[in-house]
């Protein structure tokens, strides 16, 4: 039987810490890089952008920093508008 993960997409279970570090820091290095951060503003995302470095920082709450990057993602494209 092959490992589940529940309510992960596929391959996101199989990811090491490491791996799921790097794209969150990636995401928000990138986003830092636009003018416009989609339909929302920097001072909804930044408590958010807080939030995962203090859950990155010792001990590692991996569960936390992608909760509050789903979060960004959800006011990044206006989904909380409708």
């Amino acid at each position: 039987m092959k490992p589940h993960s529940v309510g992960l997409s596929p391959g996101v279970g199989h990811r090491s810490s490491e791996d799921r570090i790097r794209l969150l820091v990636d995401f928000w290095n990138e986003l830092r890089a636009l003018d416009q951060p989609g339909a929302t503003t920097w001072d909804v995302l930044e408590p958010l952008e807080r939030r995962v470095t203090d859950a990155l920082a010792f001990p590692v709450d991996l569960d936390e920093a992608e909760a509050a990057t789903a979060l960004a993602m959800i006011y990044i494209s206006g989904i909380d508008e409708l």
